[in-house]
């Protein structure tokens, strides 16, 4: 279990560059649409649109069955190196803000991950600490019950020796009782010894 929380953990750099580099859903074109746009121009009006170019044998519109037609990108570039420097430093600074967010979010999955790491650490501990009490615990269940044994005995052995002592108390109480009811022997008469 810990191996793997490691791994994510050394290998959060490598998945934040591949996030970056591969790409991901994230919210926004990041400046790029498939419909045509009209580009700056030095005097401020937008340029000719590009448009699919019309057939020579078609005589009218022919729209086909299915989707519409994807339109082309607008190709037409700035005149100015001005209007050059201007559209790249704002797709930098796109880039820049998107960089920016992708490294907040990295940083907040590397902070859920460190975060997840030592939860799992610490269940990963106390699991350790659950099972050395439970050893623990057999073992004192086995003591118990080899001493709950040893005292069984010895109560069984106590048992059978006040058997035997009240059994000797109790033939030792019926000679005296047979002594006192049995009549006095006369002494033997000194003459006829």
């Amino acid at each position: 279990m810990r191996n793997h929380g490691r791994f994510l953990l050394r290998s959060a750099p490598v998945l934040g560059v591949l996030v970056l580099a591969g790409g991901c859903a994230l919210p926004g074109t990041f400046g790029v649409s498939s419909e045509p746009t009209a580009s700056p121009t030095r005097s401020g009006t937008p340029g000719r649109l590009l448009g699919p170019a019309a057939s020579a044998n078609t005589t009218g519109t022919v729209s086909s069955p299915g989707p519409a037609p994807i339109l082309p990108l607008n190709l037409v570039g700035p005149e100015s190196p001005q209007d050059v420097i201007s559209l790249q430093s704002q797709k930098l600074a796109a880039a820049d803000d998107d960089r920016k967010l992708l490294a907040a979010r990295l940083a907040q999955l590397e902070a859920t991950l460190i975060e997840k790491e030592r939860a799992l650490t610490d269940a990963s501990d106390d699991i350790t600490k659950t099972e050395d009490e439970v050893g623990r615990t057999r073992a004192d269940i086995r003591r118990i019950k080899q001493e709950n044994a040893v005292l069984r005995e010895k109560l069984d052995r106590t048992e059978k020796e006040l058997i035997d002592v009240q059994k000797q108390n109790i033939k030792m109480r019926e000679k005296e009782q047979d002594a006192e009811a049995a009549p006095p022997e006369a002494p033997p008469a000194k003459g006829q010894e």
